[in-house]
């Protein structure tokens, strides 16, 4: 890649950082943001499944903010791609997700994330494809207060080490691709408090592991382009004895998370497409002890989601090579769940739903081998002449 063009996306992206605000809801780049997260082709597919990176060959792509994504790959030859993921929080963040809400032990709320960026390898066969995401993931939490007032001096320290893979294949049969995933992490996590320089509490992981399972098939139906799909992860912990063993030795807490989703695709107009889709996704935290191994406690949340994105693109207009208009609408419905079987006595709750709708609304330009995106966060009105808030910047350069 030229000096040109990785000056040229410094200077994009600091002009964004001057105009960007903070979204309410998290998509990886401004574009997915635009079209509230309804499927289109997109180089945030790499996330979600590794061998996706051959379609999106020689790209670098990156979103003003603490936490999204930043992608690059690069081309060695028609069969062998490389490239990497950097600056996204790790695929094995349950632990900490765990204990914060654990009242024995709490953590402080300023996590921060070390972002070690992940390997891409890519494999290119023809009509079979092969792609590994290589992760070495770390992350931290801590924090140090002092009340000179009763001269109490209390230390918080937790953190989590994963490091993994996750693999990927595509098969293309030119009715139907097929996708596929599997992914291995061996996660452990560490947490000491101390106060007044005598520990009060300390924990660690015995074991852990991270499981990451997928498949996804894409066909068309007519003038349709549909595809569907289904996603488990799990994350299991053991603890060992620590300064407080009653609290933790024995146990095992894990999070897991299953999703089902179909999504549509099709042409309205010549130069408009639009999407629509539905996914539901059932996360579960479950805790089992060695002392009572019949006892079982469970609590999780329900999400049903239906996102419509439309993009409608310009060619040649203007000055710039094309013009693209977006926009959307996301609906969420959210129902917290809580079960337990504890000294044989049954207990399940199901309250009720959160009902939210989402309109979203954006752009993009490109030109030569830049593209920028820019998302607007419709939620976040800034009154009647001022109007919507900048929710995201994306720049990407194809090289």
């Amino acid at each position: 890649m030229s000096l040109s063009k990785i000056k040229c996306l410094a200077v994009v992206l600091t002009i964004a950082a001057a105009i960007s605000a903070q979204t309410y809801e998290f998509y990886p780049n401004a574009r997915t943001a635009a079209l509230a997260g309804a499927k289109f082709a997109d180089i945030s597919d790499i996330s979600r499944y590794p061998v996706c990176m051959l379609g999106y060959e020689n790209h670098m792509q990156a979103t003003y903010g603490n936490g999204y994504p930043i992608t690059v790959t690069k081309s060695l030859s028609e069969m062998i791609h490389i490239g990497f993921l950097a600056n996204q929080g790790p695929v094995s963040n349950g632990f900490l997700d765990y204990v914060d809400g654990n009242p024995f032990l709490p953590l402080p709320a300023d996590e921060s994330h070390v972002n070690i960026p992940h390997l891409l390898l890519g494999v290119n066969l023809g009509t079979f494809k092969i792609g590994a995401d290589l992760f070495f993931e770390y992350a931290n939490a801590n924090s140090h207060i002092k009340d000179n007032n009763n001269n109490i001096e209390d230390k918080r320290d937790g953190s989590l080490l994963n490091p993994g893979a996750r693999l990927s294949a595509g098969l293309d049969l030119e009715s139907v691709m097929l996708l596929a995933k599997f992914g291995l992490g061996f996660p452990s996590v560490n947490y000491e408090r101390t106060v007044d320089g005598t520990t009060t509490a300390k924990v660690a992981s015995e074991k852990g592991s991270y499981l990451e399972m997928g498949a996804e098939a894409a066909f068309s139906i007519s003038d349709l382009d549909m595809s569907a799909g289904l996603v488990y992860t799990t994350e299991t912990y053991q603890f060992k004895s620590g300064v407080d063993p009653v609290v933790l030795d024995g146990m095992y807490p894990s999070i897991s998370a299953f999703q089902m989703y179909l999504d549509c695709r099709f042409n309205i107009l010549e130069t408009a497409e639009m999407a629509a889709g539905y996914a539901f996704t059932r996360v579960a935290f479950h805790t089992k002890n060695n002392a009572n191994k019949d006892d079982k406690d469970w609590r999780g949340f329900h999400v049903h989601r239906i996102p419509v994105g439309l993009e409608n693109t310009w060619e040649n207009a203007w000055i710039f090579d094309a013009v693209s208009l977006r926009a959307g609408a996301r609906y969420n419905l959210v129902i917290d769940v809580e079960k337990s079987d504890i000294n044989k006595v049954e207990n399940s709750i199901k309250y009720l739903g959160t009902h939210t709708i989402t309109p979203t609304f954006g752009f993009g330009v490109s030109k030569s081998f830049l593209q920028l995106d820019m998302a607007l966060g419709m939620d976040n009105w800034q009154g009647a002449f001022v109007g919507p808030a900048v929710g995201l910047v994306t720049a990407t350069i194809k090289y």
